[in-house]
C-alpha cells in the first residue's frame, strides 16, 4: 500500500534549515552545487542562499514517470565541474539510482536530499527526513492547490 504524504512550504523551509546546519556541523564546505533537475532545483537554490554558494550547476535527469520508476536517463549534458568541494542536491533519494547514476561522475562530491527512503538512504551524506520505501511525496512545486485557485481567480 502506497502512503502518500504532503510536503508545504514550511516543511520545506525547515528542512533546508536542517539540512544546513547538518552541512555546517559537518565541518565541510563546498564551493558548487549541481542540482538533480527538477526535484532538486528548489532545495537546491534554497541550499545555495544559505550556504552562501554562487556556484550552482543542474542536471536534467529522469527517472520517474508517473509514480513509475525507470533507469535513470540524462536529459541535458554532465557539467564539467570538479567534484572535490561539491554538493549534489535533490528533493528525494529512493532507491538510490538516480544519485548513483549521477555521483559516479563526480568521486568526491557530497550528496544532500530533503527526504531519504530506506533503500536509498546510505547514498546521501546529509538527509532532513527519512520516509518509508513505499511513500509517495507530494512537494509544493508539483502541487500547490492554492497558487491553482490564485491563478483562476487571476483569469476570471
Amino acid at each position: 500500500m502506497i502512503g502518500k504524504k504532503v510536503a508545504y512550504w514550511a516543511d520545506i523551509e525547515e528542512m533546508v534549515a536542517d539540512l544546513t546546519h547538518q552541512i555546517k556541523q559537518s565541518g565541510q564546505e563546498f564551493n558548487a552545487i549541481l542540482c538533480l533537475a527538477r526535484g532538486g532545483l528548489v532545495p537546491a537554490a534554497l541550499l545555495a542562499h544559505a550556504l552562501d554558494i554562487r556556484n550552482v550547476y543542474s542536471v536534467a535527469v529522469t527517472s520517474y514517470y508517473n509514480k513509475s520508476q525507470f533507469e535513470p536517463e540524462l536529459k541535458s549534458d554532465l557539467p564539467d565541474i570538479p567534484s572535490d568541494k561539491l554538493l549534489i542536491v535533490d528533493d528525494l533519494v529512493d532507491t538510490g539510482k538516480t544519485v548513483d547514476f549521477i555521483a559516479r561522475n563526480y568521486k568526491n562530491a557530497k550528496v544532500a536530499c530533503l527526504f531519504a527512503k530506506p533503500e536509498g538512504r546510505d547514498r546521501a551524506d546529509f538527509v532532513s527526513e527519512t520516509v518509508s520505501q513505499d511513500t509517495w511525496i507530494n512537494f509544493p512545486w508539483e502541487e500547490d492547490k492554492k497558487a491553482d485557485d490564485r491563478c483562476k481567480k487571476m483569469a476570471s
